[in-house]
């Protein structure tokens, strides 16, 4: 009954996967489908997952059945999370919220140091030698963490034209 019930409607069905995103594009923000932000450390059979919505991250331990959690950040501590970067050789997890980035024992999600974004609009992330860089929304270079000091260091602001 149900397979030839597909079969009969494959052409509806399909025309409806396709609207799928379309419609999920007009939903209010808040009711959208939240990105799920990933870090893997294949060396610890780990798995980061964050919700950008909700400011905490889970930890999880894959590889044996079904994957286990085995920690997850202290909730409350961001609003939601933006981006998340994993350097595995210094154990630690960056986790950037909107104030803030977090950063956190890999292992265990303790958290190590909380670095103020001092009101910058940083939208991304990523992992270098010796920390991180933080970008905007159009791939600009922001500024920089430190890994050892954890202390952001911030591009001077082009100046504006007088006009």
């Amino acid at each position: 009954m149900t397979a030839s019930f597909v079969r009969q409607h494959r052409p509806l069905l399909h025309l409806f996967l396709l609207a799928l995103p379309l419609l999920a594009a007009c939903l209010p923000e808040e009711r959208r489908v939240a990105r799920q932000i990933v870090a893997e450390w294949p060396e610890k059979r780990m798995v980061f997952i964050a919700d950008e919505r909700v400011g905490s991250v889970n930890v999880f331990l894959v590889g044996g059945g079904a994957p286990v959690r085995v920690a997850q950040s202290a909730p409350f501590s961001r609003a939601a999370v933006l981006d998340l970067q994993l350097d595995a050789g210094r154990g630690l997890l960056w986790v950037l919220g909107r104030d803030s980035i977090d950063v956190h024992a890999a292992d265990g999600l303790a958290l190590r140091k909380r670095v103020p974004l001092d009101a910058r609009n940083v939208a991304a992330l990523r992992l270098e030698d010796d920390g991180v860089a933080l970008f905007d929304a159009d791939g600009a270079l922001l500024g920089r963490v430190d890994a050892s000091r954890q202390v952001a260091v911030w591009r001077a602001r082009p100046s504006m034209p007088a006009g």
